[in-house]
Order: structure tokens, then sequence, then C-alpha cells
């Protein structure tokens, strides 16, 4: 008898330990999904930190359409403007408010279409035109639209730096991948929206950069060079030409995009002869774009023909610029 209550003694000690672990395991469990679940609200508040009251937008968990990654390690020219760098690399398609990245790895026959020679002119607009050709009225129009608009028509160049107290409010865009300017981001949803219903699709390669990581990336391609047995001089030389050096480029303001041509991952005059990016040049003065390195211009500019670099100005100064065909060192000259 004493032996048989022992042994059920013992089966019930056995139960309690077994439930003890249980409930252990269900209790450790539950913490660490606590802790996991409110790390990632964290993470989610500091990437939607800076964007607009709707700003969920920049993380999505479920966007529409897919996913996909440009190769990081895709070569780019060492003597390329490093504006040309592709910024990121976990583009997302659209979101609501379609500032998103089309599938850059999809080549769509809407973007293809009948593909024209990339060294022909098509910037009916861009760059035809010239500051000594135009008169007082002209002028004052230009001094009237700078009025209150200074900050959207800051003047950046290898000779013009950005001024150190300049700063525009930047919000996420791209499921937080990139930022961007505040001021720019509902013409710049129109724009993508209209292309998209043209049957066009894009993806944002650069936007907003910091001074340091600009510097970061001259220094990058200095270091390409110069493991190439190029001398160190003679490799910053070479980087300088073709890009801006740190506080004189124009993804600082925040103002500046890289648009390509979805499904087109290079960075070169190629992109001129998709359909895509010859609509977006035709259009962009609708929505506050000037193509900012037009063909022909470079003496002007400071920069090669980059027909996927677009810079917001505010609708009425793009659609003057247009309308004259002139770079925006060409309006400054109009105020001088």
């Amino acid at each position: 008898m004493q032996s048989e209550q022992a042994r059920r003694r013992q089966i019930r000690k056995r139960r309690r330990k077994v439930r003890t672990i249980f409930f252990r395991v269900v209790l450790t469990a539950c913490f660490w999904a606590i802790i996991f679940g409110g790390a990632r609200l964290v993470l989610q508040a500091m990437v939607s930190y800076g964007s607009d009251e709707e700003g969920w937008d920049v993380w999505n968990d479920a966007p529409m359409g897919s996913h996909a990654n440009i190769d990081a390690s895709s070569e780019i020219n060492p003597g390329q403007n490093t504006d040309k760098t592709m910024d990121g690399a976990n583009p997302g398609k659209n979101t609501e408010e379609m500032v998103a990245d089309a599938n850059p790895e999809e080549n769509t026959d809407s973007n293809r279409g009948d593909l024209v020679d990339s060294n022909a002119n098509s910037d009916s607009v861009w760059g035809q035109g010239s500051s000594a050709s135009l008169g007082p009225a002209q002028k004052e129009e230009a001094k009237e639209i700078l009025e209150g608009n200074e900050e959207l028509l800051v003047l950046v160049n290898k000779e013009h730096a950005l001024p150190d107290d300049y700063g525009q409010a930047l919000r996420n865009i791209c499921y937080g991948r990139l930022k961007a300017a505040r001021a720019l981001y509902q013409d710049l949803c129109r724009m993508l929206e209209d292309g998209q219903e043209e049957g066009y699709d894009y993806y944002i390669a650069s936007a907003h950069r910091t001074r340091d990581y600009q510097q970061q990336l001259i220094d990058e391609d200095v270091a390409k060079l110069t493991k190439r047995g190029v001398p160190y001089s003679a490799a910053l030389e070479q980087v300088e030409r073709e890009t801006a050096p740190a506080g004189h480029s124009e993804h600082e303001t925040g103002l500046a995009l890289d648009i390509m041509v979805g499904g087109q991952t290079s960075l070169d005059r190629s992109q001129a002869a998709f359909p895509a990016n010859q609509w977006m040049r035709e259009h962009c003065m609708e929505y506050g774009f000037i193509l900012r390195y037009p063909d022909g211009k470079e003496d002007v500019t400071g920069f090669d023909y980059e027909p996927w670099h677009f810079r917001y100005v505010g609708v009425e100064a793009a659609q003057y610029i247009a309308r004259y065909g002139l770079t925006l060192e060409e309006f400054w000259d109009l105020l001088e």
C-alpha cells in the first residue's frame, strides 16, 4: 500500500513538473513575441519619422505588385557622375500614392516601345534657348517667379555650393528606402501616376543624400581608379570632372531625383531611347520638374547629358524654364 501511494506521489510530482516546464516555455515564447513585436513597431516609427500624416505608405508589409532587388554589385564606370549611383537595395512597387518603384528587372514592352537613337536630340524644350535672347519682360517675369520660391530654385553646381544653413523638410519615399523633399511629394505622385496611366513604369534610383554620403561616393570612385594604377591626384581630377563635390551636389537639397525606366538598370544615355523616359522629359514641367542636365548644355551646367536626372523647382518655374529652353544656370543669369 505504501509503495502504491509513493508511486502515485511520484506521478503527480512528474505531472506538476511537466506543467511547470510547459508554462515556462509558453511564457518565454510570449515574452520574446512581445519584445520582437515592440522592436518592430519602434523600427517602423523610426522609418516613418518625418513622413507626412499619411506617411505609413513608406512602410508597407504587403505592397501592390512585386518586390525586386537591384544588383548591388552592378558595376558603375568610375568615370561616370556618381550622381548616377543607385542608392538603396530593396525597392518596392507602388505605394497607395504611387511614390515607389517599378520592378527594375522587369523589362516591360510598354517601357521598351519603339527604341530611337539615344543620340538623337528629343529634348524639344530642354536647353534649346539662351538667357541672352530674352528681353526685359522675360527677365521681370523670372524675378516674379523667384519671389517666395528661392529655396526651390536654389542653384547648386560645381561653382555654387549649397548654403550651410539650407535645409528642406524631408519625408520618406519608396517604403523608406529613400528620402526626398516634402515639397515635391504631391507633384511627384501625380507625375508617376500619370506616367503609369500611359503604360510606363519607373524606378527612383537616388534622391536626397547627405554631404557625408556624397563624399563617400567620391572617395569610392577615386579608390576604384587608384586600384587600377591611376595616381591619386589624377583620379580625383577625373572623378571631379563628372561628379559634384560634397556640398555641391543637387541631391543634398532633397529636390533632385534620378528616375530610371523600369527594367533598365544602366544609368547612361541609353535611358533616353525609351518611350517612358521620353514621356517624362516631355511632360515633367507640368509637375514642377525640369531636366537638369540637357543635351548640348554641358558647358553651361558643368555636367554631361543626364536624361534621368530631374530637379524639382515648382510648376510655375519649371514651365517658364521649359518655355524658353533654359537651364537653371541660365534662369539665374536673367536675375543678374
